[in-house]
């Protein structure tokens, strides 16, 4: 929130920005017209106007557990790190919508665990991780070729 030059100084006008990640059973038309909706259901003074404008809009997508690429990744990832990994849907949002847009399957898989403090203070990942998803991937790259050129 921003708005006034001082804390008790009343302002000439306020701004605020609204960070929202859409889950996947909305989309961002959806979102927008349901928050426009709330804001213009609020009585405002005569001298007071509100204005809305969309800064980024990233569509949600989910994966198929079920696609043969997300179990080819899963397979080799446990095969890598020997332990089992559970598929989850995450919050956020990556480059890979470009992807689901286009009517590819996609994935999300990187290195990293409740331990590495994803974007927050002193995030950190160990080179293990890295080298070890690298490897999954890698691998996962391999036996997706195979079965493509089969």
């Amino acid at each position: 929130i921003e708005g006034g030059i001082k804390t008790n100084v009343v302002p000439s006008s306020c701004s605020f920005t609204v960070g929202h990640r859409v889950q996947p059973d909305y989309n961002g038309n959806q979102l927008e017209k349901r928050f426009s909706d709330m804001i213009n259901s609020v009585e405002l003074p005569p001298n007071v106007s509100v204005s809305i404008e969309t800064v980024l809009r990233a569509e949600p997508y989910l994966s198929n557990p079920d696609d043969q690429h997300v179990q080819i990744v899963k397979d080799n990832a446990e095969m890598i790190s020997g332990r089992e990994f559970d598929l989850i849907g995450v919050r956020g949002f990556s480059d890979g919508r470009f992807f689901s847009q286009a009517g590819a399957e996609t994935l999300n898989f990187g290195p990293g665990d409740d331990k590495t403090n994803v974007h927050g203070v002193d995030e950190n990942i160990s080179l293990k991780q890295v080298t070890k998803a690298g490897t999954a991937v890698a691998s996962s790259i391999v036996d997706l070729s195979r079965e493509y050129y089969r």
